[in-house]
Parts: C-alpha cells; structure tokens; sequence
C-alpha cells in the first residue's frame, strides 16, 4: 500500500513508557507516512491527555493509540485510504463477552444504543453512533468543526461518562459522525492469568486462561 499520505500525529495518551511490549513492537513496524510523528502524553486523566496530545498534534490527521493495543504494520494506512473524516477499525472490549465495541445510535438523552455483535456487518465501512476510539483517525479538517476541549468526564449520562462517547456526543452536534471499518481490526492487550500445568508427556507446561476463573480446586 502506498504511503503518499500526508504526514500527521500518532497521538498515545498512556504516559511515557508502554505498559506492554507487544505495543511497542507493533509501533515500531507500522507503516507511516512519511513527516508524521508520535506524541506520548503521560498523566492518569485520559480526557486530559487527550486533549493535551490534539494540542500538541500537527499534520493533516491524528491516529489515536493506546498502550494496551496491538495492530498490524498496514492498519493506519488502510483507514488513511478511505479519507473519512474518522474512521476506526473493530476493536472489542477487554472484559468478557469480547463483544466489538460499537453503538448503532444515540437517544435524546445522551444514551447510547449497543449494536448487537450478531446484526453487525462482517464487512464493509458504516456509519455508527459510536465505536471504541484505539485506532481511531481523525482528520485535521473534521476538527475544526469542534471547539476545545474535545474530550471530558462526566458531561452526559451518569451511567456513561467515557470521553469517548463525549467526544462522539460533542461530533454529531455539528454533523461530523463516525464510521467502522469492518475489514480493519486492532488488539485489546489483556492480562491472562498463566496455571501450572503437569504434561501428559511428563514435565509442567502453562494454561494461560484470559478469563482469569478461580477453579474449585488447587490441586494439580
């Protein structure tokens, strides 16, 4: 694919040192156009280090990435190629079900309605309410619609409070929405809880079991 994008931010709102080493690996052999660059910003006020790493952003887009994530080398170059003014590939939440976190549409009253995993396209690029913002590009242009701060804690319902879907919520006020990639995907990292396991063949090997369940029994 080629990189004749013009250059923007990678904006990783998660402090200074990546949290995982798969992170940092796969920001090392994504492909970026050339001019671009990586913004960290450390601090435990993500709506904060947001806004602190949109401020600092320069370029035409900002691809927004967190410590926690794992892509391949070709992801932000094909959600450059559809030219939306966002666009974010399929990510699910870290927490069981592991259901791709997206919301179909937006009530009166600042909920957000689930789009159920089942009636979800397989493929394709849609417009959505809301969806998870690792991977997320923005272009420059879709920005100057919205006024600073583009992200804060606690401005809609009380039982959603992300500044993400604040930042969703902000957006389609002045008529700038979102779409899915359907074809483009990134990692949710989690922590795996890793069990001791007797072979059959004679010697221990590890069970790593992401849903971290307590057993009945220590026995082994």
């Amino acid at each position: 694919m080629p990189l004749s994008h013009p250059p923007g931010t990678i904006v990783v709102p998660s402090g200074t040192l990546a949290r995982y080493g798969a992170f940092s690996r796969a920001l090392t052999h994504v492909s970026i156009p050339e001019g671009s660059q990586v913004c960290w910003v450390e601090g435990i006020n993500v709506a904060a280090n947001l806004n602190r790493g949109f401020a600092q952003a320069s370029g035409e887009w900002i691809w927004i990435l967190a410590d926690d994530h794992v892509f391949a080398p070709d992801t932000l170059l094909r959600l450059l190629e559809h030219d939306l003014p966002m666009v974010a590939p399929v990510c699910t939440l870290r927490s069981p079900p592991h259901w791709p976190i997206v919301y179909r549409s937006e009530s009166d009253d600042g909920s957000f309605e689930v789009w159920p995993p089942e009636e979800l396209p397989m493929s394709g690029v849609h417009p959505v309410a809301a969806c998870a913002m690792a991977g997320m590009v923005i272009q420059r242009e879709a920005l100057k619609a919205l006024t600073p701060p583009y992200f804060e804690i606690g401005q809609i319902k009380s039982d959603e409070l992300g500044e993400d879907l604040y930042f969703f919520h902000k957006a389609a006020q002045v008529g700038v929405m979102p779409y899915l990639d359907c074809d483009t995907r990134i990692g949710h990292i989690t922590p795996m809880a890793l069990w001791p396991t007797k072979r059959p063949d004679g010697g221990w090997g590890v069970w790593a079991d992401p849903m971290c369940q307590i057993p009945t029994t220590a026995a082994v």
